[in-house]
């Protein structure tokens, strides 16, 4: 497949060099996410579909030059995106970079240039090119270049992977609508080649973009009673009993004063916490904090906890320190 020559949009830029090379996003109207790498590499400039590997040979399949059609895109295929439940099919394939920078001598490389003039090369390539469908509703970035420009600022993918990043970007679309589209982050496959104990991380992010675009996560605050200091002593008993008639699976931890002239094993017990999930309702939770509550409130707590000792199952989460 020969190169794809340079549109007059691309004169000006520091990396028009010898005017060929170009790389245009597949946008595919009426997905609602568009996947956003850093740059196209040597087989997608070519039009080189990666289909399989031969022992170390390689085989491909010519088509029109395109994002994500390497070794990268053949991982994301293979491993990632299923887990995400995305096809190619079903979301768009953006660069932030349309084509492969110019090192020296003149011969096209991957390796991105410097500071300034990578920021110069970002800019008039992002607002020549870059569009989604008016169908896009969140973004995902593939990589630090990719989440640097949503974000307009230089962020660390290890910090932000599997997380929304903290700010939308606004993006145009082909029909002149302007939105302000929420940013996934992922790492980029190839760092994974060359980093595989990372990839069981990025199988688990690409998971949690499926749920995320199911609406199943992040799932609402849980729902939390403090007594008695912020809520109805009373009312957070009942809400326990609940939780324990309901049969949910409850979490228990507990906090108390260590001094080393105590009994071990009667240090004063200072909170008691209690959380469970309520099926699709969330999670909740009760905290009891004893050296606020008076004697009646005690015994009725005690009460109460040998009720849950008796009824529900319990998980601690410490029961070295929790059981005494």
């Amino acid at each position: 497949m020969p190169l794809l020559p340079k549109p007059s949009e691309c004169l000006g830029c520091h990396e028009y060099g010898d005017g060929l090379g170009f790389v245009p996003d597949v946008l595919i109207e009426g997905a609602e996410v568009a996947f956003l790498a850093q740059g196209p590499g040597v087989d997608e400039e070519a039009g080189r579909k990666l289909l399989s590997y031969h022992g170390r040979d390689r085989i491909h399949e010519p088509v029109t030059p395109q994002p994500l059609i390497g070794p990268t895109g053949y991982a994301l295929t293979k491993d990632y995106l299923p887990r995400s439940g995305l096809t190619y099919a079903t979301m768009s394939r953006l660069n932030v970079l349309k084509c492969r920078p110019t090192g020296a001598g003149g011969k096209k490389t991957d390796v991105l240039p410097k500071s300034n003039r990578l920021r110069e090369v970002v800019e008039h390539c992002t607002t020549a090119y870059l569009r989604v469908p008016a169908s896009c509703r969140r973004i995902v970035v593939h990589g630090g270049l990719a989440l640097d420009f949503t974000q307009g600022q230089h962020l660390s993918v290890d910090t932000w992977r599997g997380y929304t990043a903290p700010s939308p970007v606004q993006l145009g679309t082909t029909d002149g609508q302007i939105l302000a589209l929420p940013v996934y982050v992922t790492q980029h496959t190839a760092r994974l080649f060359r980093s595989p104990a990372m990839k069981a991380a990025a199988r688990a992010d690409f998971a949690r973009l499926g749920r995320w675009r199911k609406g199943e996560w992040p799932q609402a605050w849980p729902s939390f009673m403090v007594a008695p200091a912020e809520a109805d002593f009373e009312d957070t008993c009942l809400a326990l009993r609940h939780a324990v008639e309901a049969q949910f699976l409850l979490s228990l931890d507990t906090e108390y004063l260590f001094l080393e002239e105590h009994v071990p094993g009667h240090h004063p017990l200072t909170i008691v916490g209690l959380g469970w999930r309520m099926g699709a309702g969330g999670l909740a939770g009760v905290q009891f904090i004893v050296e606020f509550m008076n004697h009646e409130q005690v015994g009725a707590l005690g009460d109460l906890l040998h009720t849950v000792a008796s009824r529900a199952r319990v998980v601690f989460q410490n029961m070295a320190a929790d059981l005494p």
